[in-house]
């Protein structure tokens, strides 16, 4: 595998990875909304760069 052919299959993958854990934590956050009754929701942010989750409270 050359570099060019190299460099878009790495470039694809991070892009397929990215959107996947996009979709993934929406999903968590609607599983949490059902879950909790209460009038509080977490919302879940990803830094896609240092793969670190941070959670904040929504008023």
């Amino acid at each position: 595998m050359n570099q060019t052919k190299q460099a878009q299959f790495l470039r694809s993958h991070f892009i397929f990875e990215t959107a996947f854990a996009v979709i993934e934590t929406k999903a968590k956050i609607r599983l949490h909304q059902q879950k909790s009754n209460d009038d509080s929701c977490i919302y879940i942010q990803k830094d896609f760069r240092t793969k670190n989750i941070r959670k904040r409270e929504i008023d």
